[in-house]
């Protein structure tokens, strides 16, 4: 059995609002993001997983951590593979589960060009979503990652 990877919170995009980024605007919010990252990690066993919140703090997520497909721009990383959650007016919380192209297994009816995006219904439904749309043979090549065992060879 793989070892699980770690979970980390980002700490967030200075945005001159006190702790933008870091955490939700409510503790549900908090707890939604922590469990997608749970499923996330318990999906995806090799990978580590970044927690995150925009800076309204209204909505976050967690995402495999991936590098960035543009180098020169180290801030969009992490956002091949992920779950988030959305904090609505009324109270409610509207999850997602998303797929940028580079980590598709095909084609979709839910894509643009930038991403695969998924509205569930529960935590389920993204998890079960994620694992059948995400090619993991295209993930491991574009994470270059390594076995999480022994951290010496590729991951396979």
């Amino acid at each position: 059995m793989r070892k699980l990877r770690e979970i980390s919170q980002s700490t967030g995009i200075a945005t001159g609002a006190p702790w933008g980024g870091y955490s939700g605007g409510t503790k549900e919010l908090d707890n939604v993001v922590h469990w997608e990252a749970n499923a996330l990690r318990s999906l995806f066993p090799g990978y580590d997983v970044e927690i995150r919140f925009n800076s309204d703090r209204q909505s976050g997520g967690a995402w495999l951590k991936t590098p960035s497909e543009n180098p020169a721009h180290p801030v969009r990383q992490s956002e091949d593979v992920g779950m988030t959650a959305t904090l609505r007016s009324n109270g409610q919380i509207v999850l997602a589960s998303s797929i940028s192209s580079r980590a598709l297994n095909k084609p979709t009816d839910f894509q643009d060009e930038m991403a695969h995006i998924f509205i569930g219904k529960s935590l389920k439904e993204n998890a079960d979503h994620l694992k059948k749309h995400v090619d993991r043979q295209k993930l491991r090549k574009l994470s270059g990652s390594v076995c999480s065992t022994c951290g010496s060879h590729p991951f396979k």
